[in-house]
């Protein structure tokens, strides 16, 4: 099913086109377990032509829009897995209001890691925040841990050459992907009959991990939804 996460209209015709169109839909299925995987890390700062600052609009709202739309097709007690990063503890609560003031970088001074930082951030607001909204999904966020795959491809060309000189020992601490999905894999097959679980959780290497003080924040991450919906065009007066 083609999906580019950069696009409103990509995201749109995914889940309301492409999905719809699979037999699995057509026969009445519902969907148990929804994992939101993208991952993007830009050197340069890049505008879309949507507005959005790409690594923010491919790793969060792109992923926002999407889960929002299948939450109608996701079972009774189903759950939305979102895949976020440790990375997300280099941004200080004392920061939020200006990255909510700021989200697309308009201002700020844009760094990779400090964006991609804000962007994993955005994943654990969102997770923690989408089971008051839709309160029959259990929602969790996972950090995989470091695992080698290509998402190193739009660094620069300084970091791509260290990574390459770095990659017989990278290649020894890093996880294959294979071995990156267990945390996931761990989520959607957790025993979730405790009503505390599902609620926006945050595991790693499938157990409950340690977060910031900003991931916590149950306030921005609502003014962070609303600014969310604004962005990605949805109507207000829907969920």
């Amino acid at each position: 099913v083609p999906l580019d996460l950069s696009s409103v209209g990509s995201v749109r015709e995914c889940a309301e086109v492409h999905l719809p169109a699979l037999r699995l839909f057509r026969d009445g299925a519902s969907l148990d377990v929804v994992v939101l995987n993208a991952g993007l890390l830009q050197a340069e700062q890049r505008v879309l032509p949507n507005g959005w600052e790409t690594t923010v609009g491919c790793n969060h709202l792109g992923h926002f829009l999407l889960a929002h739309l299948l939450v109608p097709r996701v079972a009774e007690r189903g759950r939305i897995i979102t895949v976020t990063s440790s990375t997300h503890r280099f941004v200080s609560a004392r920061d939020l209001p200006e990255i909510l003031d700021d989200l697309m970088c308009g201002r700020r001074d844009y760094t990779m890691f400090g964006q991609y930082a804000v962007s994993k951030l955005c994943n654990l607001l969102f997770a923690l925040h989408l089971p008051r909204v839709h309160g029959s999904v259990r929602s969790y966020a996972v950090h995989p841990g470091m695992v080698r795959t290509d998402v190193v491809k739009n660094m620069g060309a300084f970091l791509r050459a260290g990574n390459a000189i770095a990659a017989p020992l990278m290649k020894v601490l890093q996880k294959q992907p294979g071995q990156g999905c267990r945390s996931i894999l761990h989520c959607a097959l957790l025993d979730d009959t405790e009503r505390t679980h599902g609620r926006g959780e945050y595991y790693v290497n499938g157990t409950l991990g340690w977060r910031s003080t900003a991931s916590e924040d149950a306030e921005f991450a609502s003014k962070l939804w609303s600014l969310s919906k604004e962005l990605v065009g949805l109507d207000e007066k829907k969920q």
